[in-house]
Formats: structure tokens, C-alpha cells, sequence
């Protein structure tokens, strides 16, 4: 049976173009411009998925998909848009959307989302049935909702806030953060500069039951301690000098919401006393006001430093921290997670516009990137690949085109080796005679792994990598 798919936009000459393409790989389209047309076409035929433009003219994209899905409630939806953002994506995600893919649309992606789409949602269809068939038997069944397990629609929202990844480590972080999600506990985000703190922060609002609430962020390192009662608290009119009108401190603004503490290692003792006071008592006072106020206030935290290490220096306070770090998620480095460099180079190239989204790496180019350490997280590898994009000519780019900061750079496996790394590195180019970088590389894993016994954290050690890159070159090269 030939599937079905809706394509709601307003824009005729889109729906033709897609049309056309999808027709030619086996779908029947069906097109409708407003709301009113794709609850008849909804009602009239057998879909298995639909698009819809999230600007619909007059119309939201997304108010269609909640009439949609009271008649359709299982129809998968996928949004596309060309002022795509991060909240509307979010929004989508909440509705339950599968994916939304930015416009100027690469057809090649869009149809691979809509068939993992159609996919997905019969495999959900036959997991329900078989549930149903256990309830009516007495057997036991795993609710979508186990935590252990995160549904789908926690990787589409992580997707759908940037978080691209293939690691298990960043697997094993969202599981957390889709755990911690689904409570109130106050949760401590860590990891170094350019690892992507507020993306996770992002991703646990999204997914939790205050995600219709506001989520507001505050930067704690410029909260200036003379004026952060009325910045966090709010203030009435004529409090003090300048204040000519009643004020909401960023505690009130959130109420009923997410506050992000950002950059929370930075905030001073003296703002950290008044923070804690709040936090245990969930009352606030505007500066000038009588009464105290209750909020009902979600915390997440974050920061780049070590808050251990900050209250062994006398710079955070103990009771603050153990109050913010009821769930501590530190985000690995990017180097400690390689696998998921290749993912992060497509995803960035897919976003770029038409002819640049369309360039490549080569095999070489990107074995460099690989090896590369990655000070700068994930932002440097986006600004790279942009910078990679924008400025080579063709559409291959070379080890030639990359960056000095990258080509200069000492590599995860060169930096700093040790003495029992050098004095290997002869027998390994020794028995590698082909001298491609993949033979080299499992040459001195063998060679490795066999001095140490097998013992793979002094493998890892020895030739101067993470213990994670190591199980990710063992599993690559087939050793593991």
C-alpha cells in the first residue's frame, strides 16, 4: 500500500516541488494551504505523516497541528520553516512533532525524516498493540514514561535544541537530564566553555511539566552585588532612588517556571547568602516591600569551574552548593567524545545556506578534525566548520583550507607524550607498512595493549588519550 503524506503550506509552488520529488520515490502527496483544508484532507484520506509550514500566512503552523492531532492523534508530524528558532522548534517538540528541519530544505533529508517518521510511528502503533495484548492477558508492560528509557520524542527534543551527539557519554547525559526532567530537584550543569550548558538547561525545561512557563536566565557574574536584591527579587516604586516604578525580580518573572543560574561559580558571597536564603524558603521580599511572597521556582545551575574545588578556596558557599546540586550532569569534552565530531561537522553544514550546507570534508580534512583536541567545545568546531564553508571555493574542503589553529595543533594522541609514547613510536611505524593513519593507529594499539597486559586506563595513558577515545579507537578498528 502506497503511503500517504499531507503537505500544509501556503505557498503552492513548494507543494508542487516537493510533490513532484516525493511522487518520484514512491509517496502520494496532498496538499492543503490553510487550516480548514488539512483537517478535510486529514478526514478524507489515509495519511502516514504530514508537513506543515510553521507560517501559514495568517495562520500558525502550530495551530494546525493541535487540530490535527484531535482528529488524528497518532499522525506524525514533521515542521518546516524558513524563520526557524529554537523556541519554535521547542514548541513543536512540546505538541509532538517528530522533527523540524529549516528552510532552504535539503529534499534528500526532508524525505529520510518523513519515512523514519512513518517508520516510527507504526512501530509505535504495533508496540501498542502488543501492550494491550499483555494488559488483557495480566502480563506486565514498560510505560513510555520509564525513566530508564526516555521515548522517542526525548531524542526529537534534543535534537530539536541542538543537541546533536553520538556518543554514548552525551546518550547516557540526556537520560539524566530527561530523569531530572520530569521532577522539580535542582539540578547543577557543569563542563568546560563551549560544551553546550544552556542547551542541556534548554532541555530539561522542554521536557518538564513547567515548560509552558517561562524559563529565564540570569548571568550571575555581572549581578552587581549593591543591586542584587532588586535584580533577583524585585523592588516597589520609590525603594530607592531611580526606582520610579514597581520592579519584577528575575525570581518573580519565573514563577511557576525555570531560573537559570548561570555562570553561577562567578556570583559573589554576599549575593550567594541572599540566593540561599530564597532557595530554602521559596519566599521573597521586594526591596521596599512589607510582606514576603511564595514563588514556585524550578533552579538549574551552571557553570564552567570546579564548584568543589571553589568552596575549598573559600569563593562558594557549602550550603549553597549541596542546595543547588541535588543532580550534578557535567558535560564530557568534546575530545572525550570523538564520535560525536562527525555528526556535529553534518549538522552544522546541513544548517548553513544552500551552496555552503552542500560542501564536504575530505577523508584527510576530517581526519584532522578528529585528532584535533578541541580547546573551544563544540563552538569552535561550529565557527570552524563555518569559517571552513564560507571561505574554500570548491566544494571539497581540504586539510589546505582548514584553519592554523587546527593544522599548527598538537593532536589528542600527540599532545603531551610520554617517554614510554616516544620510545613506542618507532616499533609502531615499523609495523605498519602501509602507512595509512588507520593501519599506524592499530599498529600501536596492539602494540600497546600487549606491553600493558591488556590494562586498558594505561594503554590510554601511555599513548597520551582519554581512556574514551581509546574505547571508541578499539570499537572503530574492530579490537574491542
Amino acid at each position: 500500500m502506497t503511503d500517504e503524506i499531507l503537505i500544509v503550506d501556503d505557498n503552492e509552488r513548494v507543494f508542487q516541488s516537493l510533490a513532484i520529488n516525493f511522487q518520484k520515490n514512491g509517496l502520494t502527496c496532498h496538499w492543503a494551504p490553510d487550516k480548514d483544508a488539512a483537517l478535510g484532507a486529514a478526514a478524507a484520506n489515509r495519511l502516514s505523516a504530514a508537513i506543515i509550514d510553521l507560517s501559514l500566512g495568517s495562520e500558525s503552523g502550530l495551530d494546525v497541528m493541535r487540530e490535527l492531532m484531535r482528529l488524528r492523534p497518532a499522525l506524525p508530524v514533521v515542521f518546516i520553516s524558513g524563520f526557524g528558532t529554537l523556541e519554535a522548534a521547542v514548541a513543536a517538540m512540546k505538541l509532538g512533532a517528530y522533527d523540524f528541519l529549516a528552510k532552504p530544505l535539503d529534499f534528500k533529508q526532508l524525505d529520510q525524516v518523513v519515512r523514519k517518521a512513518i517508520a516510527s510511528s507504526r512501530a509505535d502503533s504495533a508496540a501498542g498493540a502488543e501492550a494491550g495484548t499483555a494488559a488483557a492477558t495480566g502480563a506486565g508492560a514498560v510505560a513510555a514514561s520509564d525513566p530508564a528509557a526516555p521515548a522517542a520524542d526525548s531524542q526529537r527534543t534534543a535534537a530539536a535544541a541542538g543537541l546533536v551527539y553520538a556518543s554514548p557519554a552525551m546518550d547516557n547525559l540526556l537520560r539524566q537530564a530527561a530523569n531530572a526532567a520530569a521532577t522539580d530537584i535542582p539540578v547543577l550543569v557543569t563542563g568546560e566553555s563551549g560544551t553546550g550548558k544552556e542547551l542541556i538547561v534548554d532541555y530539561i525545561h522542554a521536557r518538564s511539566r513547567r515548560a509552558a512557563k517561562p524559563l529565564v536566565r540570569v548571568n550571575c557574574s555581572a549581578i552587581v552585588d549593591s543591586l542584587a536584591e532588586s535584580e533577583l527579587f524585585g523592588h516597589t516604586k520609590g525603594s530607592f532612588t531611580g526606582a520610579d516604578d514597581d520592579h519584577a525580580g528575575y525570581f518573580e518573572q519565573a514563577d511557576g517556571g525555570t531560573l537559570h543560574l548561570a555562570e553561577i561559580g562567578d556570583m559573589s558571597m554576599a549575593i550567594q547568602a541572599k540566593l540561599l536564603r530564597t532557595l530554602e524558603s521559596s519566599f521573597i521580599r521586594l526591596v521596599g516591600g512589607r510582606r514576603e511572597r511564595r514563588v514556585d521556582v524550578r533552579v538549574v545551575a551552571s557553570t564552567n569551574r570546579n564548584p568543589a574545588a571553589l568552596v575549598e578556596q573559600g569563593l562558594f558557599r557549602n550550603d549553597l552548593l549541596y542546595r543547588i546540586n541535588a543532580l550534578h550532569l557535567d558535560i564530557p569534552p568534546l575530545r572525550d567524545r570523538p564520535e560525536d565530531v562527525p555528526v556535529l561537522i553534518r549538522h552544522f553544514l546541513a544548517v548553513m545556506p544552500e551552496r555552503e550546507g552542500k560542501k564536504r570534508f575530505s577523508v584527510e580534512a576530517e581526519k584532522r578534525l578528529l585528532a584535533y583536541a578541541w580547546p573551544g567545545n563544540v563552538r569552535e568546531l561550529k565557527n570552524m566548520v563555518k569559517v571552513c564553508a564560507l571561505l574554500t571555493p570548491g566544494m571539497i574542503i581540504d586539510v589546505a583550507d582548514l584553519p592554523n589553529s587546527v593544522t599548527a595543533a598538537p593532536t589528542t594522541e600527540s599532545a603531551a607524550p610520554s617517554t614510554a609514547a616516544g620510545a613506542a613510536s618507532g616499533r609502531i611505524a615499523a609495523g605498519s607498512q602501509s602507512g595509512r593513519l588507520e593501519d599506524v593507529e592499530k599498529v600501536a594499539l596492539r602494540n600497546v595493549l600487549a606491553e600493558v597486559g591488556g590494562n586498558r586506563r594505561k594503554a590510554a595513558e601511555r599513548l597520551g588519550i582519554s581512556v574514551r577515545s581509546l574505547y571508541y579507537k578499539l570499537e572503530r578498528y574492530g579490537l574491542s
